[in-house]
């Protein structure tokens, strides 16, 4: 991901950043996203 340390937001589904240690953080919305972002972030 390109944008360290700030949110990547698509309205309604999900919320994904990246912070400086390189854990990636994802905020689920729309369930349907639940199963990409367990697969994808270190903290769902």
């Amino acid at each position: 991901m390109g944008a360290t340390n700030r949110f990547v937001c698509l309205k309604g589904a999900w919320c994904t950043a990246t912070h400086d240690s390189g854990y990636v953080l994802t905020i689920v919305e729309n369930p349907a996203y639940f199963g990409a972002a367990c697969d994808t972030a270190d903290i769902v």
